[in-house]
C-alpha cells in the first residue's frame, strides 16, 4: 500500500481479542506489583549505589571546596562516598 504525503490513512480495526483464548492477563495495579516479584542482582545494586555516592559526594566536597571550608582531595571524595554507602545500605536493609 502506497501513502502519498500528507494523506491520513485509518487503521483497519477488528474486534478480536488481545489474547489466545483461555489465557488470563493479569493487569499490573502499580510498579510496586511489578518490582516486589524482583528480587535484582545485589551486586548490581552495590555498583550503582557506590557510583552515585561517588558522584554525589564529589559534588559536596567540590561545593565545600568552592565555599573554602574543605579542600577537593580524592580520599576525602571517597571517605564521603564510603560514609553514603555504608548509611544507604542500612537505611535499605
Amino acid at each position: 500500500m502506497l501513502v502519498e504525503a500528507g494523506e491520513v490513512v485509518a487503521a483497519d480495526h477488528d474486534d478480536r481479542p488481545l489474547k489466545p483464548p483461555g489465557v488470563q492477563v493479569r493487569a499490573m495495579s502499580s510498579f510496586e506489583d511489578g518490582a516486589s516479584r524482583s528480587a535484582g542482582d545485589p551486586r548490581v545494586l552495590f555498583v550503582i549505589n557506590a557510583v552515585l555516592s561517588t558522584v554525589f559526594a564529589g559534588t559536596v566536597v567540590w561545593g565545600l571546596d568552592f565555599l573554602g571550608i574543605l579542600p577537593f582531595t580524592w580520599p576525602t571524595v571517597l571517605s564521603f562516598a564510603a560514609v553514603l554507602v555504608a548509611i544507604t545500605y542500612l537505611v535499605t536493609r
